[in-house]
């Protein structure tokens, strides 16, 4: 019969795994952090379609806003980030950062 003592082996993942998994983690946010400050442009799926819906949304036009093909979540996020950086193509990259 096992011990209800949780030991080393019951684990599921091991200190020398997080430790990895970290390392891993801190080079893919130092790596998006380089192509952030070096690169200012977005794809044009995000100059042609988002940013237009959501300066609908900064306009306060939101029903025409949803009434685009774009799902919504995304551009009206970028137009709230917009009221805080005044620029709509560093608001989405910021979102896109985050996410």
């Amino acid at each position: 019969m096992r011990n209800n003592q949780s030991s080393e082996d019951d684990k599921l993942i091991s200190r020398s795994d997080w430790q990895y998994i970290s390392v891993l983690l801190g080079i893919g946010f130092l790596t998006r952090m380089i192509f952030f400050s070096q690169i200012y442009l977005i794809s044009i799926d995000g100059a042609f379609q988002y940013i237009p819906v959501a300066k609908l949304f900064a306009w306060g036009e939101y029903k025409e806003a949803l009434s685009q093909l774009q799902l919504p979540l995304y551009p009206y996020l970028v137009a709230v980030f917009s009221k805080i950086t005044g620029n709509f193509e560093l608001s989405g990259q910021i979102i896109s950062f985050a996410s």
